[in-house]
């Protein structure tokens, strides 16, 4: 599938600070010494999203039209240092058939519509260690063809590494001729928590 990310992400440098001091005369003396840790907003790449894998299993032809399944994971990275929260939004275009060169007579060659792609169930999300928890996904979705926040971390959760695999499904039409379909999936990442579902 190709992809089309949508990244947002804010960072700034960080800053080590040496005090140290004393006296001239002989003894004991004592200093201290200042670590600043300051977020990460400079680089772009610290918030991101991406399509890590999608396969769907090869549906048979069917005269009728029936529900192929198959599995879609996400990625995300949050390296900000922040915490503060993030949603992820997932918009699929519609499956276009890609073998023009055959001649097919009766049957189906339009666009399969992507309001017939769904999450039917999320899967165990997996972290980096050091990742932080409160990470929600949905277990269902309605349609995907308009976007749809699929992901969401809290604020104050949501900093590491994060692959949440979901199971999708997507609804075959009577009579659709055979051949491969592809279809464009979006990926877009905000620095938000977000509405499951919404």
């Amino acid at each position: 599938m190709n992809l089309r990310n949508k990244v947002f992400g804010i960072a700034a440098a960080s800053i080590f600070a040496l005090s140290l001091g004393g006296s001239a005369l002989a003894g004991t003396t004592t200093g201290e010494v200042n670590q600043k840790i300051a977020t990460n907003e400079e680089s772009a790449d610290t918030l991101s999203a991406w399509l890590e894998g999608g396969a769907m299993r090869e549906f048979t032809f069917s005269n009728t039209g029936d529900i192929s399944y198959g599995s879609l994971t996400l990625g995300v990275k949050d390296e900000r240092g922040s915490n503060a929260g993030w949603n992820v939004k997932l918009q699929v275009d519609p499956f276009e058939w890609t073998d023009e060169g055959q001649v097919v007579t009766g049957l189906v060659t339009d666009d399969i519509d992507s309001s017939g792609f769904h999450i039917y169930e999320s899967r165990t999300l997996t972290s980096n260690p050091g990742s932080t928890a409160n990470i929600g996904a949905v277990s269902t979705s309605p349609g995907l063809k308009d976007e749809q926040v699929v992901l969401s971390a809290a604020r104050g959760a949501g900093t590491g590494k994060y692959f949440q695999p979901y199971g999708v499904s997507l609804a075959i039409p009577a009579l659709q001729a055979p051949g491969t379909y592809t279809a464009d999936v979006t990926v877009t990442i905000a620095s938000a928590p977000g509405e499951l579902g919404q």
